[in-house]
């Protein structure tokens, strides 16, 4: 079981950072579009929504 993937703060940062920012929209387009087997035509726009979960909102 060593072999398993680490779900550390570090890849959630990785993540938030390579696919979360305005400057790196097309990138999470094209990831989508290859996972959701998607047309670029199908995709038309992303919104980024605040994604930062305070104490108060659990």
């Amino acid at each position: 079981m060593e072999d398993e993937l680490q779900i550390t703060l570090t890849n959630d940062y990785a993540f938030k950072r390579l696919l979360g920012s305005e400057e790196n929209k097309p990138l999470l387009q094209d990831f989508l579009e290859c996972i959701l087997d998607l047309t670029p035509q199908q995709v038309l726009d992303l919104e980024f929504m605040d994604k930062e979960l305070t104490k108060e909102e659990f």
